[in-house]
């Protein structure tokens, strides 16, 4: 098992131009899909051959819960000690309107990184919970390919293309960046930017 940020992103490259890795999504399902039945479960069995690794959610897509949920945890522990990679995205909830990570409407851009704001409350809110369920994985030595803000290039997403200028956007990684690698001490992350595939611009 790779067991540092560093060494997995030495497997990949290390398969540039070679080999491909398949990953499956989860959601928050997490080990629903490796038992009988479930996705994961069904590709090994139709391959014969179990997945490089998967992928989870702290939300579920439509959740408007401000906490992040952490069911995915179990899933990338087991996974991950069985020689696994894992990846997490985040479909966090409009921190403005409160609506799911598809409300795009009545986003505060202007507050979103000031201080004291709502909008920027509500982020935190939701960054100090993603925070915890990642340290857990930290301490089982879990690295984790983080995908903060997924699929940035569509508009489908309150942290999408029209929704967040190109200087809020890149202010908006950094400050989620520096949150969790700085303030909450993480470092098991390696951190992936991760657009959406077949949109004519990137």
């Amino acid at each position: 098992m790779s067991t540092t940020p560093a060494s997995v992103l030495a497997l990949i490259k290390g398969l540039e131009g070679q080999r491909v890795m398949s990953f499956q999504f989860t959601e928050i399902q997490g080990l629903k899909q490796t038992q009988p039945g479930g996705a994961i479960a069904n590709i090994q069995g139709a391959t014969g051959k179990w997945l490089a690794g998967i992928g989870g959610d702290y939300w579920w897509y439509g959740s408007v819960d401000l906490v992040a949920n952490t069911t995915f945890n179990a899933a990338a522990i087991d996974y991950a000690a069985k020689g696994g990679l894992i990846t997490l995205v985040l479909s966090m909830p409009n921190p403005t309107t409160g609506g799911y990570s598809g409300d795009a409407s009545k986003l505060d851009a202007a507050g979103l990184l000031t201080p004291g704001s709502a909008t920027n409350k509500a982020l935190l809110r939701m960054l100090d919970s993603v925070a915890v369920g990642l340290a857990e994985l930290a301490k089982a030595g879990i690295p984790v390919m983080l995908r903060p803000y997924h699929e940035l290039n569509g508009s489908w997403f309150w942290w999408g293309a029209g929704r967040l200028s190109a200087a809020q956007f890149i202010a908006l990684w950094k400050y989620t960046h520096d949150y969790l690698t700085g303030t909450k001490g993480l470092n098991n992350l390696l951190w992936v930017w991760s657009v959406n595939a077949g949109m004519s611009t990137m």
